[in-house]
């Protein structure tokens, strides 16, 4: 692969420079440095390491015995899907399959969000080496943008190809997530839990989004089926280290993707390191222990080039989530967890707290499962106040996979007293898909309501043949200078974010025929554009008399 990299001087230079961030001048001075034959040297020296490599490899038992175990479990994978109900099996993939194909057309027909247009224009589009080690802003979802760099060349259009692996992965998400939940309630249970998994808002709204949240849910996914599958084995050692290995593996999807996936991680390596203790010994809990520490290690060495080039500080003194005093997280831990509810279910925190007590104690005799479920609920709180933070409500999106097991189980428990059959699941599925697509119509429009406005400026702009154009506006600059160059746009932005006087205005006016602000000021300025809510706009011409 690195050989491929670098076939020519100019890839070369492209490769160092974006590494360490060079500018022009040092950019220049390694292009003269680097001679034909120095460039030959190197490219022999890659292809004699990768012969060697190969050579090692391919006469290791340790790998031919890895691959014949990846051979057996895809083997035992396709054995027990083939073991799985025909008629759940059929019902869950016309489910996904409605799914994903409202996830495409998410994906095809909504405008760039902030988020995702940061991701392109300072991860995907420097390439893979810029993706795995520059860490400004928590908005590098590490592995989200490694994967955005794999498909950021495909033929489908700049905005297809960023969000492409993402709808990829809520596909994997949403098969898993059935299957899953049909390995640990019934055929009937999950069979009413995946329509509300796929097409709950904030699912389906990080389904069709360039972001990581996705890979979190399906991290949470496994690491979730994995403690229920530990804590319920009775058999072989073997039987719980399988589990637990496939605990630490979720571990690793998930941190890779981001550090606040330590929160849902911790509780669940916690409860399970308790649950071992008393259960089978300080022996297991040590083994137990000692290979999720064996995981730590393996994401430490996956965040190396980030600790190489961005620094310790860029992942645990996240500017974005400021550590604030004790008494001040105890304040606002009402008004936050009420967001969160509102984020997640779409309801208020008293509703969601009362109809998750009554199921939980409905099902009192399921005591360890009960356990796990109420830690997972209870630990937020009291993390944020030992942390110290008030941290985004999407934070805690994995609570949407807790709180559907709790209903997964309530059903399971009480399905035969409800007489709940096919016909009326069909019935309850559809209703709900059907309201569930109305609501994300009308709740997406106000959710990314400065998304549609800022394309509604660049369209503009593009339409009066802008030249340049001040931007004086949050966030906006970054959208326009993904849609300006997705379109091939000219039209260039000097950005500021100072607070604006008459000096100021003076200045933008003469070196820009645009004006875009949060709100009109006085002056020779004709504002033709303006938009309300939440992210006001103002975008004016300052030279109305062309």
């Amino acid at each position: 692969m690195t050989f491929l990299v670098i076939t020519s001087k100019d890839s070369l230079v492209q490769l160092i420079t974006g590494w360490f961030h060079l500018d022009e001048v040092a950019s220049t001075k390694l292009r003269n440095w680097l001679s034909p034959s120095v460039v030959w040297g190197l490219r022999l020296l890659t292809l004699f390491t990768a012969l060697m490599g190969w050579k090692i490899i391919s006469r290791s038992e340790v790998v031919a015995d890895f691959f014949l175990r990846i051979r057996k479990w895809i083997i035992a994978v396709k054995s027990r899907i083939l073991r799985i109900d025909r008629l759940y099996l059929y019902s869950a993939l016309v489910i996904v399959g409605i799914s994903f194909l409202f996830n495409l057309y998410n994906v095809l027909v909504r405008p760039i969000f902030y988020d995702e247009a940061w991701t392109y224009l300072n991860f995907t589009r420097p390439g893979f080496l810029t993706a795995i080690s520059y860490y400004p802003l928590p908005n590098n979802h590490v592995l989200h943008s490694v994967l955005t760099v794999m498909t950021r060349d495909l033929p489908f259009g700049t905005t297809v190809n960023l969000r492409l692996s993402n709808l990829l992965v809520s596909l994997i998400t949403a098969l898993v997530f059935a299957y899953t939940s049909y390995r640990l309630f019934s055929k009937r249970a999950a069979l009413v839990l995946l329509p509300l998994f796929c097409f709950l808002f904030p699912v389906s709204y990080y389904s069709y989004l360039s972001r990581g949240y996705m890979l979190l849910i399906l991290a949470f996914v496994i690491c979730h089926y994995a403690v229920m599958r530990l804590t319920a084995a009775t058999g072989s050692e073997r039987e719980r280290r399988k589990y637990s290995l496939l605990l630490v593996a979720g571990g690793i999807l998930g941190l890779y993707t981001m550090p606040s996936f330590v929160y849902p991680f911790f509780c669940c390596v916690g409860f399970v390191a308790v649950w071992l203790i008393f259960k089978s010994g300080v022996r297991s809990t040590v083994h137990f222990l000692g290979l999720n520490l064996l995981g730590g290690l393996i994401v430490a060495w996956l965040y190396g080039p980030i600790l190489f080039r961005s620094g310790l500080n860029s992942l645990i003194n996240n500017e974005m989530v400021q550590p604030i005093s004790r008494a001040e997280v105890w304040s606002r831990l009402g008004s936050h967890f009420s967001e969160t509810s509102e984020f997640l279910f779409g309801m208020p925190l008293i509703v969601f707290t009362v109809a998750v007590v009554v199921m939980l104690m409905a099902l009192a005799r399921k005591v360890t499962q009960l356990a796990f479920w109420i830690f997972c609920l209870v630990m937020p709180p009291i993390i944020l106040m030992i942390h110290g933070v008030i941290p985004f409500s999407r934070t805690w999106i994995y609570l949407v996979v807790i709180v559907l097991s709790i209903l997964g189980q309530l059903i399971r428990t009480f399905e035969d007293r409800i007489r709940l059959n096919h016909t009326s699941i069909v019935v309850f599925g559809s209703l709900f898909i059907a309201l569930s697509v109305f609501q994300f119509t009308r709740k997406i429009q106000l959710q990314e309501f400065y998304s549609y406005r800022a394309m509604e400026v660049a369209e503009y702009l593009m339409d009066e043949e802008a030249k340049t154009v001040y931007v004086n506006h949050p966030l906006t600059e970054i959208n326009l200078r993904y849609i300006f160059l997705e379109r091939d746009s000219s039209i260039q932005i000097i950005y500021s974010r100072n607070l604006l006087d008459e000096e100021e205005v003076e200045q933008a006016t003469e070196c820009c025929d645009w004006i875009l602000l949060e709100e009109a000021m006085d002056g020779e300025i004709e504002w033709r554009f303006h938009t309300a809510g939440e992210y006001p706009m103002v975008l004016g011409r300052t030279d109305p008399a062309e």
